[in-house]
């Protein structure tokens, strides 16, 4: 099973300007989107092919926010919130129940520049492994989580360091997450230093690859002999993030 996650920052510029029109046209089983930003969900429908059942979250302030799940799979179940009235009305999260598995795309709270979105961050983060502790099924996420986890994950972890998304606290809740029975699967399969999925605009930042690792697959445990691969798409535009791959024998 091939699955793939992507923080579009806008699903008609990725899809119109870059590279979405070829991942929906590749052979996935499951795209997970964030940041689809648009309120026409219709038209978004047109564009994706008929093999593919879609899920929306939208955002209740129009031009913001959104998840998107499309799948080739039959599922038990839907649902959109996690019990945290501002999370839910932001659109940043889409639950999906299969046979043998349980899926969550999550865009996850930036935290603001000056730290003013922090305490909701948090909020969702320990709403969000409550969730994930309480599920009976294998459980992929795939996520834009915001944090990058350690000195490895970003290319200047120096002069970031009391930046938001590399904070001690959120690092914790990576920490914390993976102490109980999940891992993250691109550091568990690669080990190298450089390779990042979010590049500023400013700076020329992608091609000095001064790049942060804040987009994921976090998946259980039992989950991690049945990955063939995992990987960074660096050959995909059309956003500030680059999508994540991955294969799993399910």
């Amino acid at each position: 099973m091939k699955l793939l996650t992507w923080n579009v920052n806008g699903y008609k510029s990725a899809y119109e300007k870059g590279d979405l029109k070829k991942i929906l046209n590749s052979d996935y089983d499951i795209i997970c989107l964030q940041e689809v930003k648009n309120s026409d969900i219709e038209s978004i429908k047109l564009t994706i092919p008929k093999s593919y059942k879609t899920f929306f979250n939208q955002c209740s302030r129009k031009g913001h926010n959104g998840v998107a799940i499309f799948s080739k799979l039959k599922e038990e179940s839907f649902e959109q919130k996690i019990n945290n009235k501002r999370f839910d009305l932001d659109g940043r999260f889409i639950k999906l129940t299969f046979e043998d598995f349980v899926l969550y795309n999550v865009y996850m709270v930036h935290g603001g520049r000056e730290k003013e979105n922090l305490e909701y961050k948090l909020d969702s983060c320990n709403i969000l492994q409550n969730l994930i502790k309480n599920e009976k099924k294998d459980i992929i996420i795939a996520t834009d989580f915001n944090i990058a986890h350690n000195d490895i994950d970003l290319a200047r972890p120096n002069q970031n360091h009391k930046n938001i998304m590399f904070t001690d606290v959120e690092r914790n809740i990576i920490t914390k997450l993976l102490e109980s029975n999940i891992i993250d699967a691109f550091r568990d399969f690669n080990n190298g230093e450089g390779l990042y999925t979010w590049f500023p605009y400013s700076f020329n930042a992608r091609n000095r690859n001064l790049g942060w690792r804040i987009d994921y697959f976090f998946v259980s445990k039992s989950l991690k002999s049945k990955i063939k691969y995992i990987k960074i798409l660096n050959d995909i535009y059309g956003s500030d993030h680059l999508p994540l791959e991955i294969n799993i024998n399910l």
